[in-house]
């Protein structure tokens, strides 16, 4: 079911989140028995909603390594060390780590939804390439070569994005772009994206990257210690505030980025799933106003 919800913007109108039916050994997934209440599995869709801590096991985190190098520097901290008399270098210093650690955001209604439990995609999506198809509830992608499946509705200014993705091809290679224009692809080997790019376990599973617009730029921020585990669920959570950008997976921080000139306006609005080569599989997408 694809829906429209609740939104801080009059022309976004209310439909309940109705995640698919059950998949064999997702994490995330609830009963196909779901009420109409978006995430009615208490279990998993509770207040605090990452819950299954058996899935995270294999994945190591370390809260040090997911921090940016990117200087973020606060307003107040700024002032603060200019009042004290502490000059330039405290404030050098103060824009060297980020100001707060991370934290998930709250979980407002969302604006936008869709569990692909349909036979096609709709007028919801724009594809940029024949490679998506709808199956069992579940968005299914293979060889898309930097062609993304772009979501038509536009995207909050500040806006959370939830979903479940998993890779079915030991390379891994799990991407999604978000903030682009909603239209372009590659048209040659070189892709540059329009937006933020997310991807875990690419380069044949060797890195995982949070790119702006270049995914093999100099400046993207990536670990090597973070892996697509084979048909694993994942569920991604990537919110973006002011310049932070964060990316969560399972909870857990991934990767973040402060940006000091924010990917922003009609032609930064926009979430596309995309793909190189491998089997991925996508579903239970929620967007939602930061």
């Amino acid at each position: 079911m694809l829906a429209w919800g609740m939104s801080d913007s009059a022309q976004r109108r209310g439909a309940p989140f109705s995640a698919s039916a059950q998949r064999r050994g997702a994490p995330f997934f609830a009963s196909a028995q779901r009420s109409e209440a978006p995430f009615s599995d208490s279990a998993q869709r509770s207040e605090a909603p990452f819950s299954d801590s058996a899935q995270r096991s294999e994945a190591p985190f370390s809260d040090s390594a997911q921090r940016s190098e990117a200087p973020f520097i606060d307003a107040r901290t700024v002032l603060r060390a200019a009042a004290a008399g502490a000059g330039l270098w405290a404030v050098l210093l103060a824009g060297c780590t980020r100001v707060s650690g991370p934290s998930l955001p709250s979980r407002k209604p969302p604006v936008f939804s869709d569990d692909f439990n349909r036979t096609e995609l709709g007028p919801a999506w724009l594809a940029t390439g024949p490679a998506y198809k709808l199956s069992s509830g579940e968005l299914v992608v293979r060889g898309a070569h930097n062609h993304p499946l772009w979501l038509r509705r536009e995207l909050p200014r500040d806006a959370v994005i939830e979903f479940d993705a998993w890779s079915m091809d030991p390379a891994g290679d799990i991407k999604a772009e978000v903030f682009g224009d909603g239209k372009s692809f590659a048209t040659d080997l070189e892709y540059a994206s329009s937006g933020y790019v997310f991807i875990q376990g690419g380069w044949h599973n060797t890195i995982t990257a949070l790119c702006r617009q270049e995914e093999h730029g100099h400046d993207r921020k990536e670990r090597r210690d973070f892996r697509v585990q084979l048909g694993r669920h994942y569920h991604w959570l990537i919110a973006r505030h002011g310049g932070q950008v964060e990316w969560f997976v399972d909870g857990q921080e991934v990767l973040y980025l402060s940006d000091p000139q924010p990917l922003e306006g009609a032609a930064h609005g926009f979430l596309g799933f995309d793909d190189w080569e491998t089997e991925v599989h996508f579903d239970n997408l929620v967007v939602r106003p930061y």
